[in-house]
Order: structure tokens, then C-alpha cells, then sequence
């Protein structure tokens, strides 16, 4: 079930203007833009290693790990991107933590173990490791594109 504070926490994201060091497009870019934009590289990249390498890509796996990598994103929205990779790399469990906690209440009666996926996808380094690596690349393709 999805409630109606899960809802509007994408629309909100659809509201939240990026603000970094790079140039905006006139009307602005939102972080669900973004988000968006890096969805459509995840899935070329993961086309080309499907067709490439012969690479297995769980495309539920793809999906729902774009979906948390949003959530995660606007909850720390307002950490300028240096700082928050600054603190990725020296408190990653202790932001991940409370990123989970300010969202529990609004995705935890999602179906599917929602919670409990999204638990494993900040924590467990090895669960969808292929499809985190995509992400990521889509990310590092969007600096150069955006």
C-alpha cells in the first residue's frame, strides 16, 4: 500500500530545485529532473552491458535502487554536494541510518519489503552490486552531461 505522505514526498521532490556550482537550465532542474535523467543513462548503460558483456541486469533491482537513491537524495537535499560526499565517505552508516529513520513511516506499508530492500541496498555493500555500479555510472555520465 502506498500512503498518502509517500506521495507527497515525490511530489516534493518534483519541487526541490537543484542548487550546486553548475549552470540551470531556465526553468530550473528539480531533483526528480535529475533523478530522471539518470534513470534513462542507467538504462543505456545497462542495455550495452546486457548486449556487450553479457551481463545479467536485474532490471527490478535497477529500478527500485533508482527509487531509493531518490528518496535517500531528498531527504539530504539541502547538503551541498561536496559536503555530502564528504560525509558519505567519513559517516555513510550514521546517515544512512537516519536517512531510513525520516522515512520509515512513510514507506514502510509499501509492498514488496520496500523497507526491508531499501535496508539492504544502503547496507549490504554486495546486494545488487551490478546494478548499484550502473547507478553509479549513470551519475558520473550526468556531471559531464547536465
Amino acid at each position: 500500500m502506498i500512503r498518502k505522505t509517500f506521495l507527497e514526498l515525490l511530489y516534493e521532490a518534483a519541487s526541490i530545485q537543484r542548487w550546486n556550482d553548475h549552470n540551470r537550465p531556465h526553468k530550473g532542474f528539480t531533483e526528480l529532473d535529475k533523478q530522471a535523467h539518470k534513470m534513462i543513462l542507467a538504462y543505456v548503460i545497462g542495455k550495452f552491458e546486457e548486449a556487450d558483456r553479457k551481463a545479467n541486469v536485474n532490471w527490478l533491482h535497477m529500478i527500485e535502487g533508482g527509487i531509493f537513491e531518490l528518496l535517500h537524495r531528498i531527504v539530504l537535499t539541502d547538503i551541498k554536494p561536496p559536503i555530502y560526499h564528504e560525509l558519505m565517505k567519513k559517516k555513510e552508516k550514521e546517515l544512512n541510518t537516519w536517512v531510513l529513520n525520516q522515512l520509515e513511516g512513510k514507506v514502510n506499508d509499501i509492498n514488496g519489503n520496500f523497507f526491508d530492500k531499501f535496508k539492504r541496498y544502503l547496507f549490504e555493500p554486495d546486494y545488487c552490486l551490478l546494478e548499484k555500479k550502473i547507478l553509479k555510472a549513470a551519475h558520473l555520465s550526468q556531471i559531464t552531461v547536465c
